[in-house]
């Protein structure tokens, strides 16, 4: 998986698989409200590589945010996504 500037790849398939309720303690599952994401532009030294380094990682990380666990599955994910991971 390619990666401009990164040492560390988070690739669709990571945030994808993410689970935001896997790492809270249980007496505050009932308060997480919403997901969010990241980028950091310092690593992208060309304007041009922002929509591989956004997509399809912002459409993963949403549908981490409202599809529970049990019902995720990252081919029928591939597949609404035009089969494309760049």
């Amino acid at each position: 998986w390619w990666s401009p500037g990164m040492d560390t790849v988070v690739t669709p398939e990571i945030c994808y698989a993410y689970d935001p309720n896997s790492d809270w303690p249980e007496e505050y599952k009932s308060k997480l409200i919403g997901v969010q994401g990241c980028l950091w532009g310092e690593h992208i030294h060309d304007p041009k590589t922002r929509p591989h380094m956004m997509f399809p990682r912002l459409s993963a990380i949403a549908e981490t945010g409202w599809t529970p666990a049990a019902n995720k599955n990252f081919a029928r994910f591939i597949h609404l996504c035009g089969g494309q991971l760049t």
